[in-house]
Protein backbone atom coordinates (compact mmCIF):
# COMPACT_ATOMS: atom_id res chain seq x y z
CA UNK A 1 0.00 0.00 0.00
CA UNK A 2 0.76 3.48 -0.78
CA UNK A 3 2.57 5.26 2.62
CA UNK A 4 1.06 8.71 3.31
CA UNK A 5 2.28 11.36 5.26
CA UNK A 6 -0.40 13.79 6.95
CA UNK A 7 0.16 17.94 8.18
CA UNK A 8 -3.29 18.46 10.69
CA UNK A 9 -3.16 22.48 10.99
CA UNK A 10 -5.28 23.01 13.94
CA UNK A 11 -6.23 26.25 14.85
CA UNK A 12 -7.05 26.01 18.23
CA UNK A 13 -11.31 26.97 17.20
CA UNK A 14 -13.57 25.59 19.63
CA UNK A 15 -16.59 24.98 17.66
CA UNK A 16 -20.03 25.99 19.27
CA UNK A 17 -21.81 23.40 20.36
CA UNK A 18 -25.17 24.80 20.01
CA UNK A 19 -23.57 25.47 16.03
CA UNK A 20 -23.68 22.15 15.84
CA UNK A 21 -26.55 20.47 17.65
CA UNK A 22 -28.70 23.42 15.18
CA UNK A 23 -27.72 21.30 12.74
CA UNK A 24 -30.22 18.36 13.78
CA UNK A 25 -33.04 18.19 10.97
CA UNK A 26 -36.46 17.08 12.22
CA UNK A 27 -37.75 17.24 8.38
CA UNK A 28 -34.96 14.85 7.66
CA UNK A 29 -35.81 12.75 10.64
CA UNK A 30 -39.51 12.50 9.77
CA UNK A 31 -38.04 11.28 6.21
CA UNK A 32 -35.74 8.72 7.29
CA UNK A 33 -38.26 7.26 9.78
CA UNK A 34 -41.55 6.68 7.33
CA UNK A 35 -39.03 5.28 5.22
CA UNK A 36 -37.24 3.05 7.88
CA UNK A 37 -40.50 1.84 9.16
CA UNK A 38 -41.74 -0.75 7.57
CA UNK A 39 -41.32 -4.59 7.44
CA UNK A 40 -38.09 -5.45 7.46
CA UNK A 41 -37.02 -9.11 8.45
CA UNK A 42 -35.53 -11.93 7.49
CA UNK A 43 -38.57 -14.46 7.73
CA UNK A 44 -40.42 -13.80 4.46
CA UNK A 45 -39.73 -12.67 0.96
CA UNK A 46 -41.53 -8.80 2.03
CA UNK A 47 -39.37 -8.54 4.74
CA UNK A 48 -35.68 -9.32 2.87
CA UNK A 49 -36.97 -7.37 -0.07
CA UNK A 50 -37.24 -4.03 2.42
CA UNK A 51 -33.87 -4.86 3.99
CA UNK A 52 -32.43 -4.71 0.78
CA UNK A 53 -33.87 -0.94 1.09
CA UNK A 54 -32.85 -0.04 4.42
CA UNK A 55 -28.80 -1.56 4.03
CA UNK A 56 -28.81 0.92 0.58
CA UNK A 57 -30.51 3.57 2.70
CA UNK A 58 -27.70 3.79 5.65
CA UNK A 59 -25.23 2.88 3.52
CA UNK A 60 -26.08 6.04 1.04
CA UNK A 61 -26.46 8.70 4.01
CA UNK A 62 -22.88 7.38 5.31
CA UNK A 63 -21.29 7.69 2.24
CA UNK A 64 -23.35 11.06 1.33
CA UNK A 65 -21.90 12.14 5.11
CA UNK A 66 -18.38 11.21 4.40
CA UNK A 67 -17.80 8.45 5.77
CA UNK A 68 -15.38 4.88 4.30
CA UNK A 69 -18.51 2.51 4.31
CA UNK A 70 -18.23 -1.23 4.17
CA UNK A 71 -20.39 -4.48 4.48
CA UNK A 72 -19.61 -6.74 7.50
CA UNK A 73 -21.13 -10.66 6.37
CA UNK A 74 -23.56 -11.91 9.35
CA UNK A 75 -24.56 -15.48 8.61
CA UNK A 76 -26.58 -16.97 10.98
CA UNK A 77 -29.30 -19.73 11.60
CA UNK A 78 -30.07 -19.99 7.24
CA UNK A 79 -29.94 -16.92 7.22
CA UNK A 80 -26.80 -13.95 5.56
CA UNK A 81 -27.01 -10.34 7.41
CA UNK A 82 -25.01 -7.71 6.71
CA UNK A 83 -24.22 -4.63 8.59
CA UNK A 84 -23.73 -1.70 7.65
CA UNK A 85 -20.41 0.65 8.99
CA UNK A 86 -19.39 4.07 8.49
CA UNK A 87 -15.86 5.52 9.36
CA UNK A 88 -14.38 8.91 10.19
CA UNK A 89 -10.79 8.50 10.61
CA UNK A 90 -9.67 9.92 13.33
CA UNK A 91 -6.63 12.86 13.05
CA UNK A 92 -4.53 12.16 15.90
CA UNK A 93 -5.70 9.07 16.87
CA UNK A 94 -7.32 6.77 14.57
CA UNK A 95 -6.94 3.45 15.92
CA UNK A 96 -9.28 4.94 18.72
CA UNK A 97 -13.76 4.42 17.85
CA UNK A 98 -16.24 5.70 19.05
CA UNK A 99 -19.29 4.04 17.84
CA UNK A 100 -22.55 5.26 17.59
CA UNK A 101 -24.97 1.73 16.48
CA UNK A 102 -28.57 0.86 16.48
CA UNK A 103 -29.94 -2.31 15.00
CA UNK A 104 -31.78 -2.19 11.46
CA UNK A 105 -34.38 -5.26 11.27
CA UNK A 106 -37.19 -6.05 13.00
CA UNK A 107 -39.10 -9.02 14.28
CA UNK A 108 -42.25 -9.81 12.39
CA UNK A 109 -45.05 -7.26 14.88
CA UNK A 110 -45.94 -4.55 13.32
CA UNK A 111 -45.40 -2.33 16.61
CA UNK A 112 -42.52 -3.35 17.39
CA UNK A 113 -41.01 -2.75 13.70
CA UNK A 114 -41.68 0.83 14.82
CA UNK A 115 -40.40 0.75 18.29
CA UNK A 116 -36.75 0.14 16.62
CA UNK A 117 -37.05 2.29 13.67
CA UNK A 118 -36.22 5.50 15.71
CA UNK A 119 -33.11 3.94 17.10
CA UNK A 120 -31.48 3.35 13.74
CA UNK A 121 -32.78 6.73 12.55
CA UNK A 122 -31.06 8.50 15.36
CA UNK A 123 -28.05 7.24 14.32
CA UNK A 124 -28.55 8.64 10.55
CA UNK A 125 -28.99 11.94 12.12
CA UNK A 126 -25.92 11.74 14.53
CA UNK A 127 -23.47 10.77 11.91
CA UNK A 128 -25.15 13.29 9.46
CA UNK A 129 -24.32 15.98 11.65
CA UNK A 130 -20.84 14.99 12.81
CA UNK A 131 -20.03 14.33 9.35
CA UNK A 132 -19.25 17.68 8.74
CA UNK A 133 -16.34 17.89 10.96
CA UNK A 134 -13.29 16.44 11.90
CA UNK A 135 -12.00 14.71 15.29
CA UNK A 136 -9.18 13.31 16.97
CA UNK A 137 -10.38 9.90 17.54
CA UNK A 138 -12.28 8.22 14.75
CA UNK A 139 -15.76 7.63 14.38
CA UNK A 140 -18.09 4.44 13.27
CA UNK A 141 -21.54 4.40 12.71
CA UNK A 142 -23.23 0.86 12.61
CA UNK A 143 -26.37 -0.50 11.95
CA UNK A 144 -26.50 -4.25 12.59
CA UNK A 145 -28.32 -6.94 11.68
CA UNK A 146 -30.17 -10.00 12.34
CA UNK A 147 -31.19 -8.57 15.96
CA UNK A 148 -33.02 -11.90 16.70
CA UNK A 149 -30.99 -14.13 18.53
CA UNK A 150 -29.15 -12.26 20.86
CA UNK A 151 -27.89 -8.89 18.54
CA UNK A 152 -25.63 -11.40 16.18
CA UNK A 153 -24.89 -8.15 14.39
CA UNK A 154 -23.20 -6.91 17.41
CA UNK A 155 -21.69 -9.86 18.23
CA UNK A 156 -20.49 -10.32 15.19
CA UNK A 157 -18.38 -6.92 15.00
CA UNK A 158 -16.61 -7.44 18.41
CA UNK A 159 -16.16 -10.87 17.70
CA UNK A 160 -15.59 -11.87 14.17
CA UNK A 161 -13.08 -11.28 11.50
CA UNK A 162 -14.46 -8.08 9.43
CA UNK A 163 -15.67 -6.85 12.05
CA UNK A 164 -13.19 -4.29 14.21
CA UNK A 165 -9.59 -4.32 12.96
CA UNK A 166 -7.29 -6.18 15.29
CA UNK A 167 -4.77 -3.44 15.96
CA UNK A 168 -7.83 -0.89 16.47
CA UNK A 169 -9.62 -0.16 20.08
CA UNK A 170 -13.46 0.63 20.52
CA UNK A 171 -12.97 3.14 23.19
CA UNK A 172 -16.76 3.21 23.60
CA UNK A 173 -20.22 2.19 22.03
CA UNK A 174 -23.62 4.57 21.95
CA UNK A 175 -26.22 2.53 21.26
CA UNK A 176 -29.85 3.85 20.37
CA UNK A 177 -32.95 2.30 20.93
CA UNK A 178 -36.64 3.25 21.18
CA UNK A 179 -36.25 6.81 21.07
CA UNK A 180 -39.67 7.90 20.95
CA UNK A 181 -41.42 8.17 23.48
CA UNK A 182 -43.23 11.30 24.92
CA UNK A 183 -45.74 9.94 27.57
CA UNK A 184 -43.83 7.70 30.84
CA UNK A 185 -46.18 5.46 32.54
CA UNK A 186 -44.80 3.99 35.48
CA UNK A 187 -46.11 0.82 35.02
CA UNK A 188 -44.51 -0.28 32.17
CA UNK A 189 -40.91 -0.01 34.39
CA UNK A 190 -39.41 -3.23 34.77
CA UNK A 191 -40.27 -4.19 38.84
CA UNK A 192 -35.69 -4.47 38.59
CA UNK A 193 -35.26 -1.52 37.81
CA UNK A 194 -37.05 0.13 40.84
CA UNK A 195 -35.21 -0.52 43.53
CA UNK A 196 -32.30 1.70 42.60
CA UNK A 197 -34.69 4.57 40.68
CA UNK A 198 -36.10 7.80 41.94
CA UNK A 199 -39.38 7.79 43.27
CA UNK A 200 -40.55 9.96 40.55
CA UNK A 201 -39.61 7.61 37.85
CA UNK A 202 -41.41 4.71 40.41
CA UNK A 203 -44.11 5.89 40.97
CA UNK A 204 -45.26 8.76 38.90
CA UNK A 205 -46.66 9.06 35.08
CA UNK A 206 -46.32 12.76 32.75
CA UNK A 207 -46.04 13.92 29.57
CA UNK A 208 -42.97 15.16 28.00
CA UNK A 209 -39.78 14.59 26.91
CA UNK A 210 -37.49 12.44 28.41
CA UNK A 211 -34.72 9.76 28.21
CA UNK A 212 -33.40 7.02 30.29
CA UNK A 213 -30.08 5.93 30.02
CA UNK A 214 -28.23 2.76 31.36
CA UNK A 215 -24.70 1.52 32.19
CA UNK A 216 -22.61 -1.18 33.39
CA UNK A 217 -20.12 0.21 36.16
CA UNK A 218 -17.34 0.09 34.10
CA UNK A 219 -18.82 2.67 31.85
CA UNK A 220 -19.87 5.28 34.28
CA UNK A 221 -17.46 8.05 32.97
CA UNK A 222 -19.85 7.38 29.57
CA UNK A 223 -22.95 8.21 32.08
CA UNK A 224 -21.63 11.12 33.88
CA UNK A 225 -20.46 13.15 30.49
CA UNK A 226 -24.43 11.87 28.88
CA UNK A 227 -25.17 13.72 32.08
CA UNK A 228 -23.42 17.18 31.56
CA UNK A 229 -24.85 17.25 28.02
CA UNK A 230 -28.30 16.94 28.75
CA UNK A 231 -28.08 19.37 31.29
CA UNK A 232 -26.20 21.79 28.98
CA UNK A 233 -28.37 21.17 25.79
CA UNK A 234 -31.31 19.55 26.67
CA UNK A 235 -32.06 21.05 30.15
CA UNK A 236 -35.80 20.98 29.99
CA UNK A 237 -36.05 17.19 29.26
CA UNK A 238 -36.01 14.83 31.86
CA UNK A 239 -33.44 12.17 32.36
CA UNK A 240 -33.39 9.08 34.56
CA UNK A 241 -30.52 6.59 34.73
CA UNK A 242 -29.31 3.65 36.54
CA UNK A 243 -25.97 1.67 36.95
CA UNK A 244 -25.92 -1.99 36.81
CA UNK A 245 -22.94 -4.10 37.84
CA UNK A 246 -20.74 -6.22 36.01
CA UNK A 247 -22.89 -7.38 32.59
CA UNK A 248 -26.28 -6.43 34.25
CA UNK A 249 -27.82 -9.52 35.46
CA UNK A 250 -29.53 -8.14 38.62
CA UNK A 251 -31.31 -5.78 35.61
CA UNK A 252 -31.81 -8.33 33.07
CA UNK A 253 -33.71 -6.27 30.97
CA UNK A 254 -30.66 -3.77 30.55
CA UNK A 255 -28.56 -6.67 28.21
CA UNK A 256 -31.72 -6.43 25.52
CA UNK A 257 -29.62 -4.28 23.07
CA UNK A 258 -26.75 -4.39 20.82
CA UNK A 259 -24.93 -3.14 23.60
CA UNK A 260 -24.46 -5.93 25.78
CA UNK A 261 -21.91 -7.71 24.05
CA UNK A 262 -19.85 -4.78 24.33
CA UNK A 263 -20.51 -5.11 28.04
CA UNK A 264 -19.65 -8.75 27.55
CA UNK A 265 -16.31 -7.66 26.25
CA UNK A 266 -15.33 -5.50 28.82
CA UNK A 267 -15.84 -2.66 26.60
CA UNK A 268 -17.84 0.88 27.61
CA UNK A 269 -21.00 1.12 26.38
CA UNK A 270 -24.29 3.47 27.06
CA UNK A 271 -27.96 1.89 25.82
CA UNK A 272 -29.81 5.22 25.61
CA UNK A 273 -33.86 4.99 25.23
CA UNK A 274 -37.55 6.05 26.48
CA UNK A 275 -38.06 2.60 27.52
CA UNK A 276 -41.51 2.33 26.39
CA UNK A 277 -39.92 3.25 23.03
CA UNK A 278 -43.39 4.52 21.21
CA UNK A 279 -46.35 6.74 22.86
CA UNK A 280 -49.50 5.32 24.76
CA UNK A 281 -51.25 5.50 21.78
CA UNK A 282 -53.59 2.57 20.82
CA UNK A 283 -52.56 2.01 16.61
CA UNK A 284 -55.44 2.27 14.16
CA UNK A 285 -54.39 -0.82 11.61
CA UNK A 286 -55.63 1.08 9.02
CA UNK A 287 -52.87 3.48 9.04
CA UNK A 288 -49.80 2.53 7.07
CA UNK A 289 -46.25 1.74 8.75
CA UNK A 290 -45.11 4.96 8.16
CA UNK A 291 -48.03 6.66 9.01
CA UNK A 292 -48.31 4.50 12.28
CA UNK A 293 -44.84 5.70 12.76
CA UNK A 294 -45.32 9.00 12.62
CA UNK A 295 -48.24 9.21 14.67
CA UNK A 296 -46.52 7.11 17.50
CA UNK A 297 -43.43 8.63 17.58
CA UNK A 298 -42.29 12.21 19.16
CA UNK A 299 -40.06 13.87 16.73
CA UNK A 300 -39.29 16.34 19.69
CA UNK A 301 -37.84 13.70 22.16
CA UNK A 302 -35.80 11.73 19.00
CA UNK A 303 -34.14 15.74 18.71
CA UNK A 304 -33.31 16.22 22.18
CA UNK A 305 -32.05 12.75 22.59
CA UNK A 306 -30.27 12.83 19.22
CA UNK A 307 -28.81 16.46 20.73
CA UNK A 308 -27.29 14.89 23.70
CA UNK A 309 -25.89 12.00 22.50
CA UNK A 310 -24.20 14.15 19.55
CA UNK A 311 -22.78 16.49 22.22
CA UNK A 312 -21.35 13.40 24.18
CA UNK A 313 -19.80 11.92 21.31
CA UNK A 314 -18.17 15.70 20.64
CA UNK A 315 -17.02 15.51 24.06
CA UNK A 316 -15.34 11.89 23.89
CA UNK A 317 -13.62 11.84 20.27
CA UNK A 318 -12.93 15.28 20.45
CA UNK A 319 -13.52 17.83 17.63
CA UNK A 320 -11.30 19.49 15.79
CA UNK A 321 -11.16 23.03 13.49
CA UNK A 322 -8.44 22.18 11.10
CA UNK A 323 -7.17 21.96 7.91
CA UNK A 324 -5.44 18.83 6.69
CA UNK A 325 -2.65 18.09 4.00
CA UNK A 326 -1.84 14.89 2.77
CA UNK A 327 0.63 13.77 -0.20
CA UNK A 328 2.42 10.35 -0.82
CA UNK A 329 6.12 9.53 1.44
CA UNK A 330 7.81 9.05 -1.52
CA UNK A 331 7.48 12.89 -2.41
CA UNK A 332 8.09 15.03 0.15
CA UNK A 333 8.56 18.42 -1.69
CA UNK A 334 4.77 19.69 -1.22
CA UNK A 335 5.13 18.26 2.74
CA UNK A 336 8.92 21.08 2.27
CA UNK A 337 6.65 23.76 0.36
CA UNK A 338 3.92 23.31 3.27
CA UNK A 339 6.22 23.36 6.01
CA UNK A 340 8.07 26.68 4.80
Amino acid sequence: DQAYFRIVADDGYKVPMEEILAKVDANRIKKNLATVSVARHHKDEKGRKNLVMIRSLIENTFQDAGYKTRRQIVPFGGWTGENILGRKAGLTNERSNYVVMADFDSVESREMSIVNSNGIVGVLEVMSVLGEYQFKKTLLGAGFDLIYPDHMGANFIIWKDGGMPKDEQIEAGFFLDGIASDTYRSADLPDEYKPKMSADWVRKDFDGTFMMAFVNNRSVSLLDNFRKQAALYSPETRLADRVVSRYGEEAYQSQAGAHAPFWYRDLKAIYVTTWMAIRHLKPNRKWSYPEAALKMSSIKTMSETIKTVIASVVEEAEILHCDIFEAPLKDDSEMRAAVK
